[in-house]
């Protein structure tokens, strides 16, 4: 008996986890479009283009990386932080990790940090909001 309540505890704890991963905050519809900018990548800051959606309630993403060998990647299970922030997962052909947004408060831009384990200052990233956003050397690279 008890280790059933043990279980059936350990299955709420993730099943809370999960629903809030899944639920978008209030400002999520005001942020989703296409962002131009950079990302740290490979050692400079590198070309993207992220595309903040909402699917099945949940915001999510999808990017491109202007890498000399291009690639993309999807950002998944966000959890909201403080304010127009929080945390999502990356996940592409270099594997999974953090990734940490800030938006504006207009949600005009963000701002990133990435890893692999967590978020770090090393890695950062910013995005201005609109495809046609002018990033200097990366308009033909993102579009």
């Amino acid at each position: 008996m008890q280790r059933l309540a043990c279980v059936l505890a350990l299955w709420g704890y993730f099943a809370a986890g999960a629903l809030h991963a899944e639920t978008a905050p209030g400002w999520a519809t005001a942020v989703t479009d296409i962002y131009v900018g950079r990302e740290w990548n490979a050692g400079v800051m590198a070309c993207a283009r992220t595309e903040f959606t909402l699917q099945g309630g949940a915001l999510t993403g999808h990017y491109w990386i202007g890498d000399k060998d291009p690639f993309e990647g999807d950002l998944d299970d966000f959890v909201p932080g403080d304010g127009q922030s929080g945390v999502f997962t990356w996940t592409d052909r270099y594997g999974t990790g953090t990734l940490y947004v800030r938006f504006a408060e207009d949600g005009q831009s963000f701002f990133s940090l990435w890893g692999e384990d967590a978020a770090h200052m090393s890695h950062p990233g910013y995005g201005l909001r609109g495809a046609q956003a002018s990033v200097p050397g990366c308009n033909s690279a993102t579009s």
